[in-house]
């Protein structure tokens, strides 16, 4: 077994790395903070598609601060879902998940799903 000894030199590190509402890169988006959603079922599609409720709910997070919303679960077969509400990926439902993007780009922040 071997063991790095090799010491970590901390005078190195960019400070602004570790604080998570510095502005940062993201490729080609210039970002606000580096706050980002995770993927999650918010519940706010009964009828497996984009509702107001969806968007009003990534809006909210987004008034709150956070730069990168994920928009809804959505899994890309009806069967790859964990819930029978939750969006899959059909062209009614892509044809849905423009409005929650375009909304959260109004209000400037970045979708992702």
């Amino acid at each position: 077994m071997t063991t790095n000894t090799t010491a970590l030199d901390s005078s190195a590190l960019d400070s602004s790395a570790a604080d998570p509402f510095a502005p940062a890169r993201l490729g080609s988006l210039h970002l606000r903070n580096r706050l980002i959603t995770c993927a999650a079922f918010e519940g706010r599609t009964p009828d497996v598609l984009v509702t107001d409720g969806l968007i009003d709910f990534h809006r909210e997070v987004d008034v709150g601060g956070v730069e990168i919303s994920t928009v809804a679960y959505c899994a890309i077969f009806p069967e790859g879902r964990t819930d029978c509400h939750q969006i899959w990926l059909r062209p009614e439902a892509a044809a849905g998940l423009v409005w929650p993007t375009e909304a959260l780009h109004t209000d400037g922040s970045c979708a992702a799903a």
